[in-house]
């Protein structure tokens, strides 16, 4: 009886060993670890467009407090040969002697694929045989959803995100492809709002000028939701522009901060001149990533010193508006601006591109310093009101009207500037004041914006309307 318990007890132990080896064998190192994304991908130019591809296969839903993970029981990794690996969704023909390559999976190909034989084999299938396929493809594992079990990123033409619930891994996203047939492409991973599910910056596409198109995207308990305030929608910056998660205030969560780059191609430059170098903040709101922040590299032009005055008095910043409308009356250096040099700029723009002579540059409009100069004072004026600081508006006011009476150049905002002065002196109000400067202003909209750019168009996809200049409420 004993020696029939030793020969079992050897045979078990024997089969239990045979196992282990055999299941050892063959078996391929595991997949690399959570992928930590970072890119240098260039992307080029921006004017105003409207994307022709279709942008996500999927319909954002509300952000939802996740109640319920994702399973960590998912289909094993199990390493067969390439042609059982295949055979699950059945062989692919051997290309023929004019084909360059495989066609593509699809999205039911690679959930059948990973379900049959989990995410292992098949990033390594992708790994050692992708080449063989159009377009590149990639798949990496990466912690998506914030409870602790990575997705898999399958890139190939499309994105598809795919996450295991109920021991089965199911599609959770499908974006579209920009241009030339690219896939989105994860720039950075970051808990920027702070609610313990990351944020994907995602390239969404690269269109012909080379600029680029980028949201910003969180699983929502159900599927991805877009992050981007959807009065922007996608988020542009040119081919030498760059977007990423920064702490621009120090407060421990992190914006997302946009270098929007000037444009490298030709036409592309010569559509939005006057280029300057610009840095976008969006700021978390609780919901959406929103524009709060446009800052700007050093003026060139007296009506972008004007411009920048204004924005600072948007921000509350008065003593950096005063400062910008100050360069605008007194630094003798600013460029001067007008048609003429709007073109001058789009044929220069353009004749660097190519073998034709430079074009001449445009004698300056005189009416450029008067007329900008008058606004700044104008602005100085309010900016003075707003503070309270009333007996130095009054000499801003007066200056204003000794200095552009009626017929020289600018005296339109010494008119405004009695307009604004008596109707907020009698109610009190600067929202009811710029109500009755703007209505005053639409009467002659296009002597009121004439030097403001040209027209009201300041370049870069900016333009100014009459409501800019008092927007107070």
């Amino acid at each position: 009886m004993e020696m029939v318990k030793r020969v079992l007890f050897t045979m078990g132990y024997c089969l239990l060993l045979s196992m282990v080896l055999i299941g050892c064998a063959g078996k391929p190192p595991p997949p690399s670890p959570m992928l930590t994304v970072t890119s240098t991908q260039s992307h080029r130019a921006r004017t105003t467009f409207t994307p022709t591809y279709e942008q996500l296969a999927f319909t954002p839903s509300p952000t939802v407090t996740i109640t319920q993970t994702f399973s960590s029981q998912c289909p094993e990794n199990r390493y067969v040969p390439i042609d059982e690996f295949l055979a699950a969704i059945e062989p692919l023909p051997t290309p023929g002697p004019n084909d360059i390559a495989f066609r593509p999976l699809y999205e039911d190909e690679i959930l059948t694929l990973i379900n049959a034989f989990g995410t292992g084999p098949f990033i390594r299938y992708i790994r050692e045989h992708g080449g063989d396929h159009y377009w590149w493809p990639t798949a990496e594992m990466v912690e998506l959803t914030g409870d602790g079990t990575p997705e898999l990123i399958v890139s190939w033409v499309y994105m598809y995100i795919y996450g295991c619930r109920s021991g089965q891994y199911q599609l959770l996203a499908k974006l579209y492809p920009g241009g030339y047939l690219k896939a989105p492409e994860i720039m950075e991973l970051r808990d920027g709002n702070q609610n313990n599910v990351p944020e994907m910056i995602l390239s969404m596409g690269t269109l012909s000028q080379g600029g680029g198109t980028f949201g910003i995207f969180e699983f929502s308990g159900e599927t991805f939701k877009l992050l981007v305030d959807p009065d922007v929608g996608y988020i542009w910056h040119e081919a030498s522009g760059d977007i990423r998660f920064k702490d621009v205030n120090g407060d421990g969560a992190f914006e997302v901060y946009l270098y929007m780059g000037i444009p490298v191609w030709g036409d592309s430059y010569s559509m939005g001149v006057p280029w300057r170098k610009e840095w976008d903040t969006y700021e978390w709101d609780g919901e959406y990533y929103v524009l709060n922040r446009k800052e700007f590299s050093p003026p060139e032009y007296r009506f972008q010193a004007v411009y920048d005055g204004d924005l600072a008095t948007l921000y509350g910043e008065y003593d950096h508006a005063l400062a910008s409308y100050q360069k605008a009356v007194f630094d003798v250096d600013l460029k001067v601006y007008s048609e003429a040099e709007w073109q001058y700029l789009r044929d220069w723009g353009r004749e660097l591109h190519s073998d034709a002579l430079i074009p001449t540059r445009p004698s300056p409009d005189r009416d450029d310093y008067p007329y900008l100069a008058a606004y700044a004072r104008y602005r100085i004026m309010m900016l003075f009101l707003i503070q309270g600081w009333d007996s130095d508006a009054r000499v801003v006011y007066d200056t204003l009207q000794s200095k552009y009476p009626e017929g020289e150049p600018g005296s339109i905002f010494s008119k405004l500037a009695v307009t604004f002065w008596d109707e907020y002196h009698t109610s009190g109000s600067l929202g009811v004041a710029c109500q009755v400067v703007v209505e005053e202003a639409g009467k002659d909209p296009a002597g009121v914006l004439k030097y403001f750019g040209v027209n009201g168009n300041l370049g870069m996809g900016i333009n100014y309307k009459v409501k800019d200049i008092c927007p107070f409420e």
